[in-house]
């Protein structure tokens, strides 16, 4: 081999590497790039799905604070109607002693007997 045909090699190498230099350049231009392309528009993507699961997270969780106050409401709601019915019940008793007592008793009172009528008639119970 000449000496001619060994530069002739060497400016070939070098030029190889001088493309190859430039290839690994433009790669690492185009990652960058890539990168940055992904950080505009995944990112923002990822934050507002972040943002809509924190909003749906303290929506179910206001709905869950929601349904047990509704659930205690409603359980002492229920207390409260048992509480009247059979105070109602209790009431109901009572105006119908009362109303024997009257319509037997030695001093019949018929405006008093007539009072515990029209209570009985409110409270639902039969005179």
């Amino acid at each position: 081999m000449s000496e001619q045909e060994a530069w002739t090699i060497v400016n070939k190498i070098a030029k190889l590497i001088e493309e190859r230099d430039a290839l690994v350049a433009e790669r690492d231009e185009a990652r960058l790039e890539n990168s940055r392309l992904i950080a505009h528009t995944v990112a923002p993507a990822m934050r507002d799905l972040a943002a809509r699961a924190e909003a749906a997270e303290a929506a179910l969780k206001t709905e869950m604070e929601l349904g047990e106050k509704w659930r205690k409401e409603r359980l002492a709601a229920e207390a409260e109607v048992a509480r009247l019915r059979e105070a109602n019940e209790t009431a109901a008793q009572e105006i119908a002693s009362a109303m024997t007592s009257l319509s037997t008793g030695p001093a019949k009172d018929g405006y008093a007997y007539s009072c515990l009528t029209a209570a009985a008639t409110a409270l639902g119970e039969d005179a």
